[in-house]
């Protein structure tokens, strides 16, 4: 289950930050909180991808899109409600425990896509795939220009 063990790793990172005694610690721990987070994201995409087709499963994108993009704005909202009620700490052990009901939720809802489409294939064979897009210049393009333009050059 990699959602889980991203989310897992979310739950670790959350709690390095929570107990960081400085800058450079906050730093590292918050990278491996984001690299767990990540799976959150995949979690809704798949489940959308499972459940759903055509028409139907634009709609449910476009509504996970959109939640998506008013979360970054609601978070520091919520983040000052509980700087004012606690530490800075607080913060990221509200994040515990987000992080936990999470893999709670995965514990409990069952699995989204049906027997028929799983994919019975190996890690490996998914690195193995990633790794021929490497050999393909369009593909690096496109990825380096994306990058790009998240970084803002």
């Amino acid at each position: 289950m990699p959602i889980a063990a991203g989310m897992v790793l979310f739950v670790i990172g959350s709690v390095g930050c929570a107990i960081s005694d400085s800058g450079w610690q906050l730093i590292a721990w918050r990278g491996v909180q984001s690299v767990g987070a990540c799976a959150g994201v995949v979690l809704a995409r798949a489940m959308v991808r499972d459940l759903y087709e055509g028409d139907r499963a634009a709609r449910m994108m476009s509504t996970l899109m959109t939640v998506m993009a008013i979360a970054p704005l609601v978070g520091p909202f919520i983040g000052g409600q509980i700087l004012t009620l606690a530490s800075w700490r607080a913060i990221f052990w509200m994040l515990v425990g987000v992080g936990l009901l999470t893999l709670l939720g995965l514990i409990l809802l069952p699995e989204t896509l049906a027997p028929g489409r799983r994919n019975h294939a190996r890690l490996g064979h998914a690195i193995g795939s990633y790794l021929m897009l490497l050999r393909h210049r369009r593909v690096l393009g496109y990825a380096s220009a994306g990058g790009f333009f998240y970084l803002g050059v």
